[in-house]
């Protein structure tokens, strides 16, 4: 009787030590990735500055901003335009690394080397050049989503995906598309069934789009991309009645957002971040640098299109690449610089050795990027068009654009927003100004993963 009395209160006295063993291991191991979520939100044209204006309706991002942590400004990559900047949004490198240097990809005629077109109908692998966040979280076996990023058409590493691209409705990953349809967010697998929608209702479709992937599939990364309020500035001028009113309409987007992560119960173990990538200057003033040089004989055109010429440019609103037909030719070089330096409407002329200085790559490393950059004074907006008899039109007089971005980040008013929340975050962090190449740290940093390539720095100031 003695013995099995010991034998059996010897069994439960085992049972008991490895019980707590196993607890205790299990205490002792991080939280598995696939527990936590990261949601970036862009407002594509949201400047810094509108953040605590009282005149731009978001009351909900600003709940977020006080609950949470705010910069008073991010500092975009240059150009300061939409697809680079989101690109180095998700990588954390500046174009000089990443390669995407507009929104497209310069295309080069198969003989000489002007005159050069833009295509944005290219894959994400053609397009970027480094590992991205959702990269290294797909490799890490979690499951990765984007909602209208730029750069991601045909993505590897995205299991779900509605690109930024001018034919995206195509190129919806299939499963996505068909569900799409089925709930009547789209009419049908063509591009008319997004482009038929204004501005407006194309947001909307985004944030359902989104909604419903958080709803389905609970991404461990999600990208989404709202453009309305970047539309709205350019055909109207930033701190305008309608550019507030498009500010909260995306807030109120975001809010959509939020409550679908209440309703897939992953709220609690989400980190938000709302972004954007670029702010916005009012130009009552447009310059025609192709103008410029067919005035100098440097570029013959005939009904708008190029004809022949030793130099053209590509504009990017606030910005420009010089291409020219003899890259080598230092008095042609010379000559077009000096053009430009004293012409109005021109703030600075930058050369390819001072390319690094604003984070460009240089044209021995790089055949997208120009022989020259010209950089917009204030107020003035630069056009590519040939067709002009004058060099500088009044916007407004004549329709044109009356506001743009793609100006270089030394203008404070490219200044964009950054707000972090949720899981991982510090409430109430206040941070003076930032670079928008340390989100992608951040956020790999929040899901346990490490971006090694980003150049970025860790935002330990706002991490809990």
């Amino acid at each position: 009787m003695a013995n099995k009395f010991i034998y059996k209160t010897g069994i439960i006295l085992l049972f008991v030590i490895l019980t707590n063993f196993f607890s205790a291991c299990n205490n002792s191991l991080p939280e598995t990735h696939d527990e936590h979520y990261v949601v970036i939100i862009s407002i594509d044209g949201f400047p810094a500055n509108a953040l605590w204006n009282i005149e731009a309706p978001i009351p909900f991002i600003r709940s977020l901003a006080k609950e949470g942590a705010w910069a008073e400004a991010m500092i975009p990559s240059n150009p300061t335009v939409t697809w680079p900047n989101h690109t180095s949004l998700v990588t954390g490198v500046h174009p000089e690394k990443h390669s995407l240097l507009m929104n497209a990809k310069i295309i080069r005629p198969e003989e000489g080397r002007i005159p050069v077109e833009r295509d944005g109908r290219w894959d994400k692998v053609e397009l970027v050049a480094v590992p991205t966040l959702y990269d290294i979280a797909y490799e890490a076996g979690l499951r990765t989503a984007e909602v209208n990023w730029p750069g991601t058409r045909n993505a590897p590493t995205l299991h779900d995906s509605f690109p930024d691209t001018p034919d995206n409705v195509t190129h919806i990953t299939p499963e996505l598309q068909s569900e799409l349809i089925e709930m009547g967010i789209l009419k049908d697998d063509t591009p008319s069934a997004l482009w038929a929608h204004s501005p407006v209702g194309r947001d909307l479709v985004w944030t359902q789009t989104a909604q419903h992937l958080i709803e389905t599939r609970q991404p461990n990364v999600l990208l989404l991309h709202l453009l309305n309020a970047d539309g709205t500035h350019h055909r109207l001028g930033v701190n305008t009645n309608p550019g507030f009113t498009a500010l909260g309409l995306a807030d109120a987007h975001v809010k959509m957002v939020v409550e679908s992560l209440k309703n897939a119960e992953i709220y609690e173990q989400t980190t938000l971040f709302l972004v954007s990538d670029h702010g916005f200057i009012n130009t009552p003033q447009t310059l025609f640098p192709n103008v410029v040089l067919r005035n100098e004989g440097l570029l013959e055109s005939s009904n708008g299109d190029f004809v022949s010429g030793r130099a053209q440019v590509q504009t990017i609103g606030g910005s420009a690449m010089v291409y020219l037909d003899d890259p080598a030719d230092d008095d042609l070089r010379n000559q077009v610089a000096d053009i430009f330096l004293n012409q109005e409407g021109i703030d600075r002329v930058i050369q390819p050795d001072e390319y690094a200085e604003y984070g460009l790559p240089h044209p021995d490393n790089n055949e997208q990027i120009g022989d020259l950059f010209l950089v917009a004074e204030y107020g003035y907006g630069l056009n590519g068009s040939m067709n002009p008899d004058e060099v500088i039109l009044d916007s407004a007089e004549h329709g044109l654009t009356k506001g743009h971005h793609g100006f270089f980040n030394y203008f404070e008013e490219m200044e964009t927003l950054f707000v972090a929340y949720g899981r991982g975050i510090t409430p109430g962090s206040e941070l003076i100004k930032i670079d928008n190449r340390s989100v992608a740290p951040t956020a790999a940093h929040i899901l346990g993963l490490t971006l090694d390539t980003a150049d970025g720095s860790l935002l330990e100031e706002i991490l809990d």
